[in-house]
């Protein structure tokens, strides 16, 4: 099953002057004000080729960074989101560690399609854990590559204490010239739904 998702909104502006913005890097660090930490072009000049690097927001945890992590490192994390919002998920290769390979498929109303995802980086110093989509999803509607990571920082306001930290999330993509309309559906919000059910059942098991 392949879904996608649309919104048509009226600009009282000429069309070459809305273009102009939303063929830009300038759209990007506009909306950034609003809800990222950062953007950053990681290659080109906002023509095709480019890859752009989202950080969103961080999201404070009521817990320690090495019990946050200990979680989100694992295979774990999956399996407890799955609960939510997946029909299915598979281990098609590995044991959880780098080079490891899932194969997630959604419930129907969410319109996602099947993709397999590899943890590419799992960084147990830096506590840093990068997934990238290796087959379907991103890839079947124009992008050539799409990638989110996990960085779990120890939070700055309770340094002595150690009682909570703080989660970072990213996303990195690239998408060909033909599907630049498909950049509408990179949004944070799965990524906020798997950081609060991770988040909320740290919580409740500390």
């Amino acid at each position: 099953m392949f879904g996608t998702l649309s919104e048509e909104v009226e600009v009282k502006v000429a069309a070459n002057k809305a273009w102009r913005l939303y063929n830009s890097l300038e759209l990007g660090k506009l909306v950034a004000k609003h809800f990222l930490d950062k953007l950053e072009v990681i290659e080109g000049d906002g023509g095709v080729g480019t890859i752009l690097e989202l950080t969103y927001k961080p999201v404070e945890v009521k817990v320690a960074a090495s019990k946050a992590w200990k979680l989100y490192s694992s295979l774990e994390l999956g399996k407890l989101v799955a609960k939510h919002f997946l029909d299915k998920i598979e281990l098609v290769e590995g044991d959880g560690g780098v080079g490891t390979i899932l194969k997630l498929t959604y419930k129907p109303e969410y319109g996602i399609s099947p993709y397999k995802e590899k943890f590419t980086k799992i960084d147990n110093d830096k506590m840093v854990k990068e997934v990238e989509i290796v087959e379907g999803g991103f890839l079947d509607i124009g992008f050539t590559l799409y990638r989110v990571r996990f960085a779990i920082k120890a939070n700055p306001n309770d340094e002595f204490t150690d009682e909570s930290c703080i989660v970072q999330s990213t996303i990195e993509y690239e998408v060909k010239e033909e599907a630049l309309s498909n950049v509408s559906l990179v949004t944070m919000e799965p990524l906020m739904i798997v950081m609060n059910v991770a988040n909320q059942h740290l919580i409740n098991s500390s």
